[in-house]
């Protein structure tokens, strides 16, 4: 069984489109597949729209009281999980669901985890984020490069990864990053741990600017330094 897992924060307007994309998806591949929707202490009828979907999805919610973070919400749905592979993307569907295909067959391959890439030779961007946003990713990813030198992962924070079901849980289960710095942390346990990683090029669209901003950018490299500092002292 595949697990798919969908961190949600106030995606009234987008989720019911992605869910409804995955829908098909499933019915068109026959798979076999559970789908865990994190309600990240949403405040709209996020919660209202999913339930519309429970008898047409093998589906489930995980309800946070109050929104703690993208990374606290993947984390809790990969260790509610029960597939042999486990998948989490964005509610927003700004990757495209047909995706799923390619990194269903590079786990089957043999790869222990699979990244969604926006920069890899052969993604297709449809849809470019702000000059704002494109601006603000120069800073963080010079940082994470001169931190970690994991300059090969080009892409890190695209909302698109797959993994092994038991290597997800091993290492969700070391994750302490609430905030948008989970991806790295994740990269970087599992690289520590010797899993082997796959760059995969995907079809991307920017569907809504997200919250991140000069403040959260400092925020992210300061749990970068965490991270840093939780490898180096051999926690993960």
């Amino acid at each position: 069984m595949i697990s798919v897992i969908i961190p949600a924060y106030n995606e009234e307007n987008r989720i019911s489109s992605t869910l409804s994309d995955l829908i098909l998806f499933i019915k068109e591949n026959n798979l076999d597949m559970e789908v865990i929707v994190v309600n990240d202490g949403s405040t709209d009828k996020t919660v209202e729209v999913v339930s519309l979907f429970m008898d047409r999805l093998n589906l489930k919610v995980i309800n946070i009281g109050r929104n703690r973070g993208k990374g606290y919400a993947v984390k809790q749905g990969v260790l509610n999980a029960s597939g042999d592979m486990i998948i989490f993307f964005d509610a927003d569907g700004a990757t495209k669901i047909i995706e799923i295909n390619n990194l269903i067959n590079k786990i089957t391959e043999g790869y222990d985890i699979v990244i969604g890439s926006r920069e890899e030779s052969g993604a297709r961007i449809i849809k470019k984020q702000s000059p704002l946003r494109l601006f603000l990713k120069r800073p963080f990813n010079y940082f994470l490069r001169i931190i970690f030198g994991i300059s090969d992962l080009k892409d890190t924070q695209c909302g698109f990864k797959g993994f092994k079901g038991n290597i997800a849980r091993r290492i969700f289960s070391e994750v302490t990053t609430n905030g948008f710095a989970f991806d790295v942390e994740v990269l970087v346990i599992g690289l520590n741990m010797g899993y082997r990683v796959f760059q995969l090029p995907v079809i991307w669209e920017n569907k809504k600017e997200s919250s991140v901003n000069f403040v959260s950018i400092f925020v992210m490299m300061i749990d970068l330094l965490k991270i840093k500092y939780n490898s180096l002292m051999k926690k993960y």
